[in-house]
């Protein structure tokens, strides 16, 4: 999801989607194993893909987040701490509701009601 609001996803597609296996049917999950494969290949090579390149630090925290092995994928905490996630200021993980609706406001230049 994140590298397809980075970079509008795969070219050659008419709506903004990831590159994906091909299912044979609906319940065919296992086309979509490699899917991981495929989207490091648009990080390493995006021409070669139909991809968008993906400047840094972007591209890192993209190729951390899908990796293959779950447990190697970076924690909710490492996300935050992420130079990408670190440049927008996220409130603390223990700020309250109205602290995330007066972040998100000023975030997006909206004034406080």
């Amino acid at each position: 999801m994140a590298w397809v609001c980075l970079t509008g996803g795969i070219k050659n597609q008419d709506n903004p989607m990831p590159p994906v296996g091909r299912m044979q049917g609906r319940g065919d999950f296992a086309a979509l194993a490699d899917d991981w494969k495929r989207l490091q290949s648009c990080l390493s090579d995006p021409t070669g893909n139909h991809a968008r390149p993906l400047e840094e630090p972007a591209q890192s925290l993209v190729a951390q987040l899908c990796g293959q092995d779950p447990q190697s994928r970076p924690s909710h905490s490492e996300i935050r701490e992420h130079a990408f996630m670190a440049a927008i200021e996220l409130p603390p993980m223990e700020a309250s509701s109205d602290d995330l609706l007066q972040w998100a406001r000023c975030s997006r230049g909206i004034s406080a009601r």
